[in-house]
């Protein structure tokens, strides 16, 4: 009689993420070592996926990814902070759920101040009581002065950005334009309400997308912009790319068609890792191929498929003899 006892995805992640604590150590900026360590991420991370379970079941591939962006970027991923959330979406493509790396507002500002040349980056929610004028040209201005009572309905959002060599810019989006954000972002192809902040938040995430928009354009640093693409494409629900290149690819083998493509080369380098090195070369070699590189696309996304299966499985045990 054998009992079958079920593994917490959590704790198999947990392993497969500690394995990695080193190049997540790396790739954390120099001046946020001492506070932002990796195991700090990784009990984060961690966290994240016992109050999200659906974050347990996305793939491991695409959990190291944000966990790595989270660390190069140096944005912790806590609720309480604000700076990054993980969040799991389902990939149309390959049927599979997969992690998000999500930016916050604060995560934006801290970006924009790390940079020495900001001295305010302010985002509001305007409504119709309120005191408010802006003008673009060649001589912009924005004046904001909220009611103190009776501000009534909300009309725009806007942020701007004072800069420390005295430049200034501004996004400003009108209500109509928020609403039809939270039509594009919140809703699912066939029409129904995603579980979205766009729903339940819509005053802050209009606020977050003026800031997102402002930073794209104002050139503080290459963090500020990276941050604001990964967070446009997570709210398009596209894939966010992985942010580091395995060092065992070789030449590129995506240009004959039907052949593994780069990104599933990603994904077995990391999901090798729980075989040892001849155990994944068997395994290689049962999906039809001598080397990683030379798989067809269709049976490297079975062996990936496996190779989660073995990574997730539950572990049985024989229970003893009386």
């Amino acid at each position: 009689m054998s009992v079958t006892v079920r593994t917490d995805p959590v704790q198999t992640l947990e392993k497969f993420l500690l394995a990695k604590a080193d190049e997540f150590g790396r790739a954390i900026p120099r001046q946020l070592a001492r506070s932002l360590t990796p195991d700090r991420m990784i009990r984060l991370a961690l966290t994240a996926c016992r109050k999200n379970p659906q974050l347990a079941d996305c793939t491991q591939v695409s959990l190291i990814a944000c966990l790595m962006q989270a660390c190069q970027l140096g944005l912790e991923l806590d609720d309480v902070l604000g700076h990054a959330y993980l969040v799991p979406y389902r990939n149309g493509k390959t049927r599979r759920l997969e992690a998000q790396l999500i930016i916050g507002y604060k995560g934006f500002r801290s970006l924009a101040f790390r940079s020495g040349q900001v001295k305010a980056f302010p985002a509001h929610c305007v409504h119709a009581g309120d005191h408010f004028k802006f003008c673009h040209g060649s001589k912009p201005y924005l004046d904001f002065a909220p009611a103190l009572k009776g501000r009534g309905e909300p009309i725009a959002v806007y942020a701007s950005v004072s800069l420390a060599n005295g430049g200034f810019d501004f996004e400003v989006l009108g209500w109509e334009e928020v609403l039809a954000c939270q039509a594009r972002y919140g809703t699912l192809p066939d029409g129904r309400k995603k579980n979205s902040p766009w729903w339940t938040h819509v005053e802050a995430m209009g606020c977050k997308t003026a800031v997102r928009r402002l930073a794209k354009r104002v050139p503080l640093t290459a963090d500020l912009g990276r941050a604001a693409n990964l967070d446009e494409l997570a709210e398009e629900g596209l894939p966010q790319g992985l942010p580091f290149d395995p060092k065992w690819l070789g030449q590129d083998a995506v240009n004959a068609e039907g052949r593994v493509t780069q990104q599933q080369l990603q994904e077995l380098q990391l999901l090798s890792q729980i075989l040892q090195p001849d155990e994944f070369q068997a395994l290689v070699e049962q999906y039809g191929a001598e080397r990683p590189e030379e798989l067809m696309a269709e049976r490297a996304e079975e062996l990936i498929s496996h190779l989660e299966d073995l990574g997730g499985k539950s572990e049985t045990m024989e229970e003893p003899q009386s």
